[in-house]
């Protein structure tokens, strides 16, 4: 599975239907926790401290879910809240 696919697939379980809201790997998920509106961040592991720690810090702090989910190209990835929902 490319990168490109696992992200069509998350925005297709998740129902999201724009792209741009999925932001795939740990920085981008860094900066959709520090900078936009999180809606969920998702995880390939509740206990990956080493590479994920701050995530699970800033996302505890944002009250914002931290989501398990079979990631095959990230350790992480955050959605954006889209506008509509809010």
């Amino acid at each position: 599975m490319s990168a490109l696919e696992e992200v069509r697939e998350i925005c297709e379980k998740f129902g999201i239907s724009d792209i741009n809201l999925v932001k795939p790997s740990i920085g981008e998920a860094t900066r959709v926790l520090l900078r936009r509106l999180p809606w969920k961040v998702l995880v390939h592991s509740l206990e990956d401290e080493e590479h994920l720690g701050h995530l699970y810090q800033l996302a505890a702090e944002k009250g914002v879910p931290c989501e398990v989910y079979p990631l095959v190209n990230y350790r992480a990835c955050g959605i954006i809240k889209s506008l509509a929902d809010t």
